[in-house]
Parts: structure tokens; sequence; C-alpha cells
């Protein structure tokens, strides 16, 4: 897949596109301005963005994909999502780290916090896929969270 970021000059957005070139992959990145309805929000930042960027190489298809990198992290970010559904986004993945929080207790955050209609929700472990909609604009949300289970590598018990 191709990327575009919506907002080349970010600091993250620029380290991503440093990382492509010494990995001499920097084909990946588009230059233009492109339309696509996909988006990838990176809820925390490094090493995430870097992991994006090369899964999207790798996936080397035909689409684009737009890649951001928000001002409101982690879960705060769920009281913007319209924001980008109102860009004409509507396949959007959210990736962020779980930290001290439990699993469930992010899907609820989200549930609660968007400001969209919410269809369906369907919960697999880490992942969590929304069916919504914003006025008149349908959208699929992917919630993916970085972490483990294991209490040998956490501070919960």
């Amino acid at each position: 897949m191709k990327i575009v970021f919506l907002d080349p000059n970010h600091r993250l957005s620029i380290d991503t596109f440093q990382l492509l070139r010494r990995l001499r992959i920097e084909e990946t990145v588009v230059r233009s301005p492109i339309e696509t309805n996909k988006l990838i929000i990176i809820a925390n930042g490094t090493p995430d963005n870097e992991v994006a960027a090369i899964l999207l190489h790798t996936l080397n298809g035909e689409h684009t994909v737009a890649l951001a990198f928000p001002k409101y992290k982690r879960t705060a970010i769920a009281k913007y999502i319209h924001s980008y559904i109102n860009q004409d986004y509507n396949n959007i993945i959210v990736i962020l780290d779980q930290e001290q929080d439990k699993l469930q207790n992010i899907y609820n955050y989200f549930k609660e916090q968007m400001l969209l209609e919410i269809k369906n929700i369907t919960v697999n472990n880490r992942t969590a896929e929304i069916k919504a909609q914003w006025y008149n604009k349908q959208a699929t949300i992917k919630i993916i969270v970085n972490g483990i289970d294991n209490p040998r590598f956490t501070n919960t018990p």
C-alpha cells in the first residue's frame, strides 16, 4: 500500500519518511495529494508509526492509505473520530497502546465518547470493529490495541 501523510510536516511524518528512506523503500510515500477513503490513526507515536509504515510497504498493493498523527493521543482521539469521517474517510484504523487500561475499558470509552451513531460493535480480544454513522456518512472504525496480557510483563497483578 502507498502512504500519504495527512500532515507531511508533522515530526512523526518526517521520522517515518526518514525511516523508509534508510530502508530504501521511500517510494511507499505518495508526495502529491491523493484521494483515499482509508485512514490509519497512530494514537501513540513511535514505534507504532514505524511498524505501520513497514507493514503498509509489505502489503505493496494498489491502494493508498492516509496516515495521521493526531494532537489527541490514546483514547482521547475517540471524541474526534467524527472529524475524519467528515473528511470522507470511511475505513479507519486506530492504533493505540494498552498501557495500564483493561481492554474492555478502552472499547467502552470509545463507544461512549465517539460522537457517532453506533450500529454494531464486534470485539475480538485486541481488536474491535465498530460500524457507525456520522449524519449520512457510514464508516467502519477498527481499534487495534498494542499490549500483552501476561502479568510477568506488566505492572498489573
